[in-house]
């Protein structure tokens, strides 16, 4: 499982080079722009935390290095497909 500190950390690079607000990118990858303040508070579900882990994974930016002490889940088949990597 990742911690709050990984969680937020993925979220800052990934909004800071998306462009994004934090709300946005909530919006997103599981449909609540609160969500991260739901994390902070450790009222976010073991499923929520994954999809959006999950999403910033399929969604990462190609030109940024996804953190090393992070894991991180491979991007699933939709993602994929979307950006023309399987045919």
């Amino acid at each position: 499982m990742y911690s709050t500190d990984q969680i937020f950390q993925l979220v800052r690079i990934y909004t800071e080079v998306r462009q994004i607000a934090v709300s946005t990118l909530g919006r997103l990858a599981v449909g609540s722009s609160s969500v991260l303040i739901r994390i902070e508070r450790d009222q976010a579900t073991v499923r929520t935390i994954k999809r959006l882990v999950q999403y910033l994974s399929d969604d990462w930016p190609p030109s940024t290095d996804w953190p090393e002490d992070i894991p991180r889940p491979e991007p699933s088949s939709d993602s994929q497909l979307e950006q023309g990597e399987v045919a």
